[in-house]
Parts: structure tokens; C-alpha cells; sequence
């Protein structure tokens, strides 16, 4: 398995951050269909889904589960502990 971590922080709005990850994505050779994007926002989600990407929403940030859940991530988890076990799909 290759994973590679990288880090966005941005304001909030989606602006060019979708067009930042599919930026990201060809520097580092990836396919968005092998990728995950992590977030706490309904905002992560939907950068991730725009940029062709698999979602992962954690609970833990700053929405809650019912706005995650209506964000449509393809993931919600509760703990980053948690996260390992997507990998092991």
C-alpha cells in the first residue's frame, strides 16, 4: 500500500480548492479514484467529491454528524483511529 499525506488548510469556501487537489493530485502522480480526502466540514467533503476523490468525514471537528451526513461523504468516522480500518478495504 502507498500512502502519501498531504495537508490543506483553507477558509472555509471552496474557491479554487478543488482545482488545487486535482493540481495536487498530477504532482504527485495519484488518481483521484485511489484517493481519500479527510475533513471535519461539509465543505471538505464536497472539495473532495468535485475533485473525483473518495470522502471521509470525522465527527470530531467542527460540524456535526447530521450535516456530514448530509454532505454525502462516503465515509463518517468517530475517531482517527478508525481511519486505518478504510484502508483495509
Amino acid at each position: 500500500m502507498n500512502i502519501r499525506l498531504v495537508i490543506f488548510d483553507f477558509d472555509g469556501t471552496l474557491g479554487d480548492t478543488r482545482r488545487n487537489i486535482v493540481m495536487t493530485l498530477q504532482s504527485l502522480s495519484a488518481r483521484p479514484e485511489e484517493t481519500l480526502v479527510v475533513g471535519d466540514m461539509p465543505v471538505d467533503v464536497l472539495m473532495g467529491k468535485g475533485a473525483g476523490t473518495h470522502t471521509c468525514a470525522v465527527t470530531y471537528g467542527n460540524a456535526s454528524r447530521a450535516q456530514l451526513e448530509e454532505a454525502e461523504s462516503d465515509f463518517i468516522i468517530n475517531d482517527m483511529a478508525e481511519l486505518t480500518s478504510l484502508f483495509a478495504r
